[in-house]
């Protein structure tokens, strides 16, 4: 396993779940990061700060939110081009998309999809999205 930089008590921020705590950090499996979230979800990270290896780093010690969800649906405007994580919620559920702002218009997003073909999104089920910068091994 690769050495942490995250430690037990570290005050920690999530690109989807918010604000948390380093609750445990194992040795011996390779999500071993343990974080206890404000909404009073529990969830597992790499030593990297990802939830699954193939998608990119969500976990850091500073917020990283440019827009949150709410009542007002988030702006795109400026995003083409950008890097971002996207959250939809649905009748299906809630679920994520990460890629490359390549086309807008006032009724949908493309995003060219880390390993995916190109995926279109509709802004109406867009409850967040987030820029991430290339620091994070894209």
């Amino acid at each position: 396993m690769k050495d942490s930089e995250f430690k037990v008590g570290d005050i920690v921020y999530c690109t989807l779940l918010g604000e948390g705590v380093v609750a445990d950090v194992g040795e011996y499996h390779e999500f071993c990061i343990e974080v206890k979230f404000k909404s009073g979800s529990t969830d597992l990270y790499n030593a990297d700060g990802r939830l699954l290896e193939y998608l990119p780093r969500t976990l850091f010690f500073s917020p990283t939110w440019i827009h949150e969800g709410s009542r007002i649906r988030p702006s795109t405007d400026g995003l083409v081009g950008k890097t971002v994580l996207v959250q939809c919620i649905d009748e299906d559920g809630n679920w994520y998309h990460y890629g490359k702002i390549t086309y807008q218009d006032d009724e949908k997003i493309v995003l060219e999809e880390y390993g995916f073909e190109e995926t279109k999104v509709l802004k109406s089920v867009i409850s967040s999205i987030n820029e991430i910068g290339d620091e994070i091994g894209l």
